[in-house]
């Protein structure tokens, strides 16, 4: 008897949706990889923003990949760190810029 009498209750149902989940593996790391390229340009956005507003998209963010995290979206958490990280170089390279920016100003203005 294949199928095993017809698809039966809940349990059995949750465990075939995880069999499924689990052989996408190949596909939900290259949507992680696509999310960390996503997560840098978001950072690079957001540095732009008043502090406030910022720091409520970046911790918006942070909550989300958290929820990635638990439920292992991307098949490992090594993904969902490199997303954190591309964040913050995202945040890191605009206010380097903006450094840039105004020692260039003050050796203009010399």
């Amino acid at each position: 008897q294949e199928g095993g009498g017809g698809g039966g209750g809940g349990g059995e149902g949750f465990g075939t949706s995880e069999l499924k989940w689990e052989k996408m593996t190949e596909f939900r790391n290259a949507i992680g990889d696509v999310v960390t390229d996503v997560m840098e340009h978001l950072g690079e956005c957001f540095a732009k923003e008043k502090e406030e507003k910022k720091e409520q998209m970046v911790e918006k963010i942070k909550s989300m990949m958290d929820s990635w995290e638990k439920v292992n979206a991307f098949g490992g958490p090594s993904i969902v760190e490199g997303g954190r990280r591309a964040l913050e170089r995202g945040l890191q390279s605009v206010q380097q810029q903006e450094e840039e920016q105004e020692m260039a100003n003050v050796v203009v203005e010399e």
